[in-house]
């Protein structure tokens, strides 16, 4: 049987849950079938249940889903910069103690629309409109490398993007060129 998911918040609203229903010494099953449609309080979140899931949940049999997994992209509020979160950056939030993870994931909020969010990271650039340039390079999640070009009318970086496919992006602004090399 597979154990049923729930988020921190809904966690949250089951611990505090559990709290009321201790202090009232009342049946927490029965409780919860007479009240929860009309709940407006903390206990909101967990307005979604059916009363056999509920039962599984004050059993213990749930897991907290993670906020945020492998490709995401996320707003930080405190660095107010967006980033594509990789394993290992998953990995260097989870191992922070309580307070911190807290901290981090508050401040973190997940990002859905990958076309603004382009756009976005674009004009942070200086740029004009929230286009690719001729010069652009990106690397795709399937490794292969690509430069956009003065013909790209399918405009297959955008397309890429979109797909959030893209890995790696090197913008025309932050390359260097090296005039004058001899490769003698």
């Amino acid at each position: 049987m597979e154990k049923i998911k729930i988020t921190r918040e809904q966690e949250e609203a089951l611990e505090s849950y559990k709290i009321f229903i201790r202090e009232l010494k009342t049946d927490s099953i029965q409780y919860f079938i007479d009240n929860f449609e009309y709940w407006q309080t903390e206990f909101k979140p967990l307005q979604t249940f059916t009363p056999e899931q509920f039962l599984k949940l004050l059993c213990g049999w749930y897991e907290v889903e993670q906020p945020f997994k492998v490709g995401d992209w996320v707003y930080n509020k405190l660095t107010r910069k967006y980033r594509r979160l990789t394993s290992k950056s998953i990995k260097e939030v989870m191992n922070h103690d309580e307070v911190a993870k807290d901290y981090v994931l508050e401040n973190m909020e997940r990002y859905e629309k990958i076309e603004e969010l382009w756009k976005i990271m674009l004009l942070e650039l200086g740029r004009d409109k929230p286009e690719f340039k001729e010069g652009d390079r990106y690397i795709t999640v399937e490794d292969y490398s690509r430069a956009v070009t003065h013909d790209d009318s399918k405009n297959y970086a955008l397309e890429t993007a979109k797909e959030n496919r893209i890995k790696y992006f090197y913008p025309v602004e932050s390359r260097i060129e090296v005039k004058d090399y001899d490769s003698n």
